[in-house]
């Protein structure tokens, strides 16, 4: 049979293992555990990794404002910076954060000896 012949090699039958309808499908059900917020829409380039850390903690729960200056701060790697973004988190959100992100406040602590980090993290590990 000749190329042309066959419709599976000339293109008048094009089998998609993955139907887009079932990608849609598999999207919506990954965006029901995604929080729609400013920093929600698709980036490119050198804010991608910004946008998908900053989106990764507010999906978790974060405060969006928490996550903007916690993400800022692990990208410049500037611990006073985080150590102030840490420490700003509210009531909720610093045990929060603490319970998604341990690693954070371990980084921290092995950096310096932080009194209020210490203080408001025996508050939460009572």
């Amino acid at each position: 049979m000749k190329k042309e012949d066959n419709p599976f090699l000339n293109g008048d039958v094009v089998i998609d293992p993955y139907p887009k309808t079932k990608r849609l499908k598999m999207c919506e059900k990954l965006e029901e555990n995604m929080r729609d917020t400013a920093y929600s829409k698709p980036s490119t380039g050198e804010m991608h990794l910004y946008n998908y850390m900053v989106q990764s903690l507010v999906d978790r729960g974060l405060a969006d404002s928490r996550a903007v200056k916690i993400v800022r701060a692990l990208e410049t790697n500037n611990m006073s910076s985080l150590a102030f973004a840490v420490c700003a988190c509210d009531e909720w959100n610093f045990p929060h954060l603490l319970k998604i992100e341990p690693r954070i406040f371990h980084m921290l602590l092995q950096y310096r000896d932080d009194p209020v980090l210490i203080q408001r993290l025996e508050e939460v590990m009572k």
